[in-house]
């Protein structure tokens, strides 16, 4: 199983649900001679939650494999890869989309999404304040904002 590491940098501005959201992706890899390789993605989106923004970088970083993979997902922390690492959202799909309290789950069509592109992958979360890539995808989605 080919191994992958990927960094994703999001930056949210607004209030909820009424904001924007950019995203940043950074794929890394090394190819079958020994190179390093990345692959980069933008997009930014209008009118959205900053888990929904989180959740729409991790269904396009899935849906950019041919194969499946061993991935290593550089995120920081927060909802979105702590519901991950926990497993919440399997228990979410076991659970007919309802939370503990019974309510509808936020961004559900997002989250069967995110976990029918995910089967067969082997995912690591691995959350930190700063990668080596950090710095320069936050710097880079500044300079993608002035446009």
């Amino acid at each position: 199983m080919e191994k992958v590491r990927v960094f994703t940098e999001t930056i949210f501005h607004g209030s909820f649900g009424n904001g924007r959201g950019e995203y940043y992706i950074l794929l890394e890899c090394i190819d079958k001679n020994g190179v390093p390789r990345t692959k980069e993605k933008y997009a930014k989106y209008k009118n959205k939650t900053k888990n929904e923004v989180e959740l729409i970088a991790l269904t396009e970083i899935l849906k950019s494999f041919t194969r499946k993979c061993e991935i290593e997902l550089h995120m920081r922390k927060g909802f979105i890869s702590e519901t991950i690492r926990a497993g919440r959202h399997m228990t979410w799909q076991q659970e007919n989309w309802k939370n503990k309290k019974g309510e509808d789950v936020k961004n559900s069509a997002l989250w069967k999404e995110y976990i029918e592109l995910s089967e067969g992958h082997k995912i690591m979360i691995v959350t930190e304040e700063e990668s080596e890539y950090s710095k320069a995808m936050r710097l880079q989605l500044q300079e993608w904002l002035k446009r």
